[in-house]
């Protein structure tokens, strides 16, 4: 079987600057997934790298187990190792898309995590690229709602990546065709209670106006640039504007603040949210907006309250911290992270140790071996490491020597932030 080679370059280009070892691919038996094993294979072969796939079994219809496996059986006859993970999550309530699509990823990476795969990747075509910018516009999203999806993007410790975001998907299906490999249709694409089948149906339409996938592919893509230049702006004011400290509270000086535009200021306050509450996504916008325009219009601001975050506005600027009631619940200290923002270096976790906020009645005992005054609100959003109930140790004591606790690096142009200690 002979893989264009202009797939196979494609895959090429966005694979290699950031795999090492086995390449993870999810395969769910579609044309788009099962046409992108074909091209990892291929590249792999070259390469002299190894292929590792995976299916999830959502369990929405009675074929899927077999569906699956012969996914498996495909994957076999490729000389490709494959599992299969099943989710039974499905209880009938809420977005069934959102639920299904938050649990394949959730149980992609933890397939990938047990078999020391760093490099996922997913059959997303040009067209659900034009589809998901249809989305977004319905829902009257700006630029970052409509920049393109990202061809490669590291969460959870897992680089995903999408290397036929510039592909057709009825390209894919014609080289299937050719090779006379086969592929599962899914009923559910055909199903126009979900939104995207929708949109999917509207596009063909759009198509005869010259609004089609690659038109609005394009215009995503200009979308992309605009958001890096705004990335940009962004970060340049928060290293000259904001300082962050050791125990991850965020000030903003105000002198500049006001001067800059609308758009700006929601940026950086929205990237502060983010930051200090250690959540992936952004504020609601009519929130974030009332909460800006109170930070440059109001005198004082005692203690607003947004995004997991207590904002109280100061001499010194406005300060961003943690919201006690908003903090993590106590997590088994081998998991190594807690309240998404803290990590812990221990060299032995002794079994049975939790991690979890410092608690009100430990506040005399932390207070007495502090080196410097913090305020409570701030102690009660620290973790503790416990052993049995007793307190071990906090990233502002001296308990234990042998535990360091850091701060996770936010992702919101908090990289080159002054860092006070």
């Amino acid at each position: 079987m002979r893989v264009p080679e202009r797939f196979v370059d494609a895959f090429d280009c966005v694979v290699a600057p950031c795999s090492e070892g086995t390449i993870g691919v999810a395969v769910s038996g579609g044309s788009d997934s099962t046409a992108l094993i074909l091209i990892a294979k291929e590249w792999a072969t070259a390469c002299g790298r190894s292929v590792s796939a995976v299916t999830v079994d959502h369990g929405l219809r009675p074929e899927s187990a077999d569906e699956a496996a012969s996914v498996g059986e495909f994957c076999k006859y490729l000389d490709i190792s494959h599992q299969t993970s099943v989710w039974r999550g499905w209880d009938g309530n809420g977005n069934l898309q959102a639920r299904a699509r938050d649990a394949r990823r959730s149980l992609i990476s933890a397939w990938a995590h047990r078999n020391s795969i760093s490099t996922v990747a997913l059959g997303h075509t040009l067209d659900d690229q034009a589809e998901t910018f249809l989305m977004r516009l319905a829902r009257g999203s700006g630029v970052d709602g409509l920049a393109a999806m990202s061809s490669a993007r590291k969460h959870s410790g897992i680089n995903w990546v999408r290397p036929l975001l510039g592909i057709r998907r009825e390209d894919l299906r014609s080289f299937l065709r050719e090779n006379n490999v086969s592929w599962v249709d899914d009923p559910s694409n055909d199903n126009e209670s979900f939104e995207r089948v929708r949109w999917r149906t509207a596009l063909a339409e759009l198509s005869s106006l010259g609004l089609d996938a690659e038109r609005l592919a394009t215009t995503a893509e200009h979308m992309s640039r605009a958001r890096e230049t705004l990335e940009g702006v962004t970060e340049a004011f928060l290293k000259e504007n904001a300082f962050q400290t050791g125990y991850g509270e965020v000030t903003l000086q105000t002198d500049e603040f006001p001067k800059v535009t609308e758009d700006l200021r929601l940026r950086v306050v929205s990237s502060i949210l983010c930051c200090v509450s250690g959540q992936g996504y952004r504020p609601r916008f009519s929130a974030l907006k009332a909460l800006v325009k109170a930070i440059v219009e109001e005198p004082d601001l005692p203690g607003a309250s947004l995004h997991g975050c207590v904002v109280r506005k100061r001499k010194a600027g406005v300060i961003f911290r943690r919201e006690p009631s908003s903090v993590s619940p106590d997590v088994p200290a081998v998991i190594g992270c807690w309240d998404s923002r803290w990590t812990w270096d221990l060299e032995q976790v002794p079994d049975g140790a939790t991690v979890g906020a410092i608690a009100p009645d430990e506040l005399p005992q932390v207070k007495s071996d502090l080196q410097i005054r913090l305020p409570r609100e701030l102690l009660l959003t620290l973790p503790a490491l416990r052993l049995d109930g007793r307190l071990i140790a906090t990233p502002v004591t001296g308990m234990d020597n042998q535990v360091r606790f850091a701060l996770k690096p936010c992702q919101h142009g908090f990289n080159t932030m002054t860092i006070v200690r």
